[in-house]
């Protein structure tokens, strides 16, 4: 079955490997119609050749960017070989198509004729509007500048609308700007320092945008602040990157200008390395965070208004300490009951790096809540949480109670908390998973069934069988499935390829089987020949004299003549066989005769070959 299907699998990726192998690009599409209407196209075509076509990209050009080609944006990839286009008014198109499929894409077609659409009043009004004053009475009044492709229609003109915004009854003063280049109109004579209200509206031939302007605030004749904030001074520092700073309020008459607010440089080597602050114009103490830890920071301040900035304040250095508050943790927290019937909380920390730095020691904190005092916690210290031990399990807490519980992060004497969770550890109130944060929580533990009702071996295994089988079926051969949505137009060759490249793997796999087996058997025989050969040779020295010294009193001459071999000889019995298995074992008793004779008799031997 295996064999089955890996030749399926083999089949099918060798196929779609030489079917992209096979496709080639497609052919450049052809436009047959344009339709050309008020607002939109409808553009038609047809692929030319044989290879298959994945989508198809539409190009424009326009009068207003000549030689550059646009993709026009479709939500979706387009399939069919006609679509609608929607199109912008008094403007002249002009479309290509171009085909794509797994090899690549095709040329583009040739260009079709050029499609105008008819004129419209403008869709929108000039953006970034902005006044303020940059002299003696006066207000400057600026926009950014519509492109003709969006005018819409010839004639096209802005519209400025300016009126005093403390005067309910004022009205609007117009102004008209006939070069939509133009971005800025400076209105002189105007009283000092007085809000004026400013709109910019689009016109052109047919008449006003369709929009409605929107309105902002500007002043007249805002100069630089006169003078600077005094008294600037440390009140407290809170860690090693902030601290809070105070400072006298700026006279209003030196503002010269809308107020905005005040600006705080902070830097420690060079003023061009500064880092800055706002904060409202209401504010003479803020909070500054800006300051770097263990080193000695300059601290200087300045009002500014809606055109300029005012002088600076006299600078003050500031020491700051290395530590520094960490980042607020964040945690998430399970129960179970364990097996000694004990409610445990598992608590699972995750680390702030919102500003790097998630403290050096993290420990929860829980308590009873409305039994314990409230600043009186139990933490776990001595099993600091990090990186590489993220969770903690509680285990000592009684069942049918009320808990608070959070996760502190530490740096040196400064720490910083999370927020409380209420944990209730009532057997029959078994909430989901609650978590301070949006990652997804561990599993709930199940509660603990006592032995008595523990379901049998028998029960599980088939359960586990069960899901075996599931898991079985739901892994069955993803790739067969993947490719059963091949691409019908391909040609038939692909797959006849791919039947020649399993037949040859086929017959690559025999011939190896039988080289391999014919190697073992060849191997085999020539141990055989090889141990033949030695029985032949212990054949000829079968007949073995022992023959005492003649000089020595004691002697004995043993002639020892082995029949059996002699017989086996005589018959042209051969070769290794089960005679011949028992005549080593003769040998080797012959052998143990002759070394009872040699303790015996203290002689000599002597082989002749």
């Amino acid at each position: 079955m295996r064999l089955i299907l890996l030749t399926t699998t083999v089949v099918l990726m060798v196929a779609k490997l030489v079917s992209m192998m096979s496709v080639e690009v497609p052919s450049a599409p052809e436009i047959l119609s344009m339709g050309c209407h008020r607002r939109s196209t409808r553009l038609t075509w047809t692929s030319t050749g044989q290879s298959p076509v994945k989508e198809f990209r539409i190009q424009y050009m326009t009068s207003w960017s000549p030689n550059e080609w646009i993709n026009y944006p479709f939500l979706h990839p387009i399939h069919d070989d006609n679509v609608p286009l929607i199109l912008n008014p008094w403007t002249n198109y002009t479309f290509r198509v171009i085909a794509v499929n797994n090899a690549g894409a095709s040329n583009a077609s040739l260009p079709s004729d050029w499609c105008q659409t008819e004129e419209d009043v403008p869709h929108k009004n000039p953006d970034n509007v902005y006044g303020r004053g940059n002299g003696p009475k006066n207000l400057v009044i600026s926009w950014t500048p519509m492109p003709p492709r969006e005018q819409n229609a010839p004639g096209f003109f802005y519209t400025v609308y300016y009126k005093q915004d403390d005067m309910p009854t004022a009205d609007w003063h117009i102004k008209h700007v006939l070069d939509w280049q133009q971005s800025r109109l400076i209105v002189e004579n105007l009283p000092k320092l007085r809000p004026y209200r400013i709109k910019v509206e689009a016109y052109n031939s047919l008449g006003k945008a369709t929009q409605e302007a929107r309105e902002v605030i500007g002043y007249s004749d805002e100069d630089m602040p006169s003078e600077a904030p005094k008294d600037l001074r440390l009140v407290d520092i809170i860690d090693g990157r902030s601290a809070h700073m105070s400072w006298q309020p700026v006279p209003p008459l030196t503002l010269n200008g809308h107020f905005k607010g005040y600006k705080l440089q902070v830097w420690t080597d060079s003023y061009e390395n500064r880092s800055e602050q706002i904060v409202s114009a209401n504010t003479t103490k803020a909070l500054i965070t800006i300051f770097k830890p263990a080193v000695n920071n300059t601290v200087q301040v300045q009002a500014f208004n809606g055109a300029f900035d005012g002088p600076v304040s006299n600078n003050i250095t500031v020491s700051m300490p290395v530590d520094v508050y960490p980042d607020t943790p964040a945690f998430m927290w399970t129960r179970h009951t364990d097996r000694h019937n004990r409610a445990v909380i598992r608590i699972t920390y995750e680390p702030n790096w919102t500003n790097d730095n998630p403290g050096r020691l993290i420990y929860i904190e829980y308590r009873r809540k409305g039994i314990d005092s409230i600043d009186e916690w139990t933490n776990t210290v001595p099993e600091g949480m990090d990186e590489s031990n993220q969770h903690i399990d509680l285990v000592d807490l009684e069942f049918d109670k009320f808990y608070e519980i959070r996760v502190v992060a530490q740096s040196g004497e400064l720490k910083s908390s999370s927020n409380i969770s209420t944990i209730d550890t009532g057997l029959n109130k078994w909430p989901k998973p609650t978590t301070t944060t949006t990652r997804e929580p561990p599993p709930t533990y199940a509660p603990y069934v006592p032995p008595a009702i523990v379901p049998s071996d028998d029960s599980n295994r088939q359960e586990g069988k069960t899901r075996g089988q599931d898991n079985d079926n739901d892994n069955r051969s993803p790739i067969a499935d993947e490719d059963n949505g091949a691409d019908d137009s391909s040609s038939k060759t692909p797959w006849i390829v791919a039947l020649v490249v399993v037949l040859l793997f086929i017959a690559v796999f025999v011939t190896g089987f039988i080289y391999l087996k014919k190697r073992h058997t060849s191997s085999a025989s020539e141990s055989n020949n090889k141990k033949t050969g030695r029985n032949k040779v212990s054949d000829k020295i079968r007949s073995v004299s022992m023959t005492a010294n003649p000089n020595e009193i004691n002697s004995l001459v043993i002639n020892v003549d082995n029949q059996r071999n002699n017989t086996a000889a005589a018959n042209g019995s051969l070769g290794h066989d089960e005679g011949d298995d028992n005549d080593d074992d003769d040998n080797d008793n012959n052998g143990n005769d002759d070394d009872r004779h040699r303790q015996v008799y203290n002689g000599t031997t002597e082989s002749r070959h």
